[in-house]
């Protein structure tokens, strides 16, 4: 039937007969008690692998209102062969700190079919909530309230999470567990958001958080995204990031990192990011890695990519096991590159002093150009060095399509050195390249 039994204080006031049947509100809130630990099941009459739909459906269809019931804390289970539907509110409509500890249970019979949907609001009041099932999914007028209780979503591995409505756990956790997480465009507010358990795709809306991490557990090919219509990303403290695919986190209000922080990236395809200040990167692995900063790039980890393309105020990537086959910085004021082997340098645009290193061969193959972008007299500098390890002789190479040029103001100099390690290195300059300061001074050693 629809409910099965109620087991608490006192025991079993409610008996299934295997057809529908309706469980008031007004008894069911004269068990919740503070301290009382009541569960709502259905019943299974001919063994647990009874098809459905014997198995049963639990739906609250009218207000469940904790004012007064409670006085404290109770624990209420709802556990169901089949789905469980929230159509109505529950929690304390004063706020007289009814507490109550909610568990939503679908599925148990394990056949199949057994969905969690919350289309009213849920507010624990502090205390603990949970649900799972085969997909779980919160409606647009939906919300779950746990003002620092754990909120905890478990779907099965082949099932989806989708969240259209409002997640708020306060200082509390979110854990979430299960094939793909839609959740573009709900609203997360937590203490932590820990998407590790998550095998498909992840797309996320706005994210209100001290930090969040989102690990893939799959090596099929799955994305990290998020949409651009309820807000950015804002994660005062660290984000940890894992995907088989892309992760794409390019809405102009993210903000990782508001407090102290990293963003962090165990493995991905292509990864974007986009910050509106500064952002700072920890240890990184990706295939191409851009980066768009409001305020200045910089790192706390090594970074392992193929391709770096970055712009920001100052670009500062300078960790000894840096690891870039190319890099190119499309604007910049002061940048600094370390490569712990060989490096290609594309496009730079700089306003500031420009540093490329590299421990062995390092190439010039795009323009690298200094401007001026401001009235006062500058001396700045353009600094290569490659060879750094010693450990053999290196190369430099400023190839038919790169360049070094500076546009600069009457009053600035811009001064240009190219050195090698300790070895007999190499120096090629191709007959099409071309290296020019207006003012200022051209070294070459090594």
């Amino acid at each position: 039937g629809t409910c099965a039994e109620i087991v608490g204080t006192p025991a079993n006031i409610f008996t299934a007969d295997r057809f529908d049947s309706v469980l008031t509100t007004g008894t069911l809130l004269s068990v919740l008690t503070d301290g009382a630990d009541v569960f709502v099941e259905t019943l299974y009459t001919n063994g647990p692998a009874e098809a459905e739909p014997m198995g049963g459906n639990i739906t609250l269809a009218d207000e469940l209102d904790l004012n007064g019931a409670v006085s404290g804390t109770a624990t209420l289970t709802l556990r169901a062969h089949h789905a469980i539907n929230i159509d109505s509110r529950i929690g304390d409509s004063i706020g007289n700190d009814d507490r109550i500890n909610l568990s939503l249970q679908a599925d148990i019979n394990d056949l199949g079919g057994g969905d969690v949907n919350i289309a009213g609001k849920i507010d624990t009041e502090g205390g603990t909530f949970s649900a799972s099932g085969d997909n779980i999914a919160l409606s647009s007028l939906s919300a779950v309230l746990t003002q620092g209780g754990a909120l905890t979503l478990t779907a099965n591995a082949s099932g989806a999470i989708s969240i259209e409505g409002t997640m708020h756990a306060g200082s509390g956790t979110i854990d979430a567990t299960g094939g793909d997480f839609q959740a573009g465009s709900s609203r997360i507010t937590a203490g932590a958001v820990d998407l590790d358990g998550i095998s498909g795709e992840i797309v996320l809306g706005k994210v209100t958080a001290d930090s969040l991490s989102a690990k893939n557990t799959t090596s099929s090919a799955t994305s990290t995204t998020q949409t651009f219509a309820v807000g950015g990303l804002v994660i005062s403290g660290n984000t940890t990031l894992r995907s088989s695919g892309d992760i794409t986190l390019n809405d102009g209000d993210n903000d990782f990192g508001t407090v102290s922080g990293t963003v962090s990236v165990l493995d991905a395809t292509t990864l974007t990011l986009v910050d509106t200040n500064s952002i700072i990167l920890g240890p990184t692995s990706t295939d191409i890695l851009n980066v768009t900063a409001g305020g200045d790039i910089t790192q706390s980890g090594a970074i392992t990519a193929t391709t770096l393309r970055a712009t920001g105020n100052d670009i500062t990537l300078s960790h000894a096991d840096n690891d870039f086959s190319s890099v190119a910085v499309i604007t910049v004021d002061d940048l600094n590159i370390n490569d712990t082997n060989d490096l290609t340098v594309g496009v730079v645009d700089s306003f500031g002093n420009v540093t490329l290193s590299a421990d062995q061969d390092l190439t010039l193959a795009g323009a690298i150009t200094v401007s001026n972008n401001n009235s006062g007299s500058n001396t700045r500098n353009i600094v290569v060095n490659f060879g750094q390890d010693n450990a053999a002789p290196a190369s430099f190479s400023l190839n038919e399509t790169g360049s070094i040029a500076t546009t600069t103001g009457s009053n600035d100099s811009v001064n240009i050195a190219i050195s090698g390690g300790a070895n007999s290195n190499t120096f090629t300059f191709d007959a099409a390249a071309s290296m020019m300061t207006e003012s200022g001074s051209i070294t070459v050693a090594g």
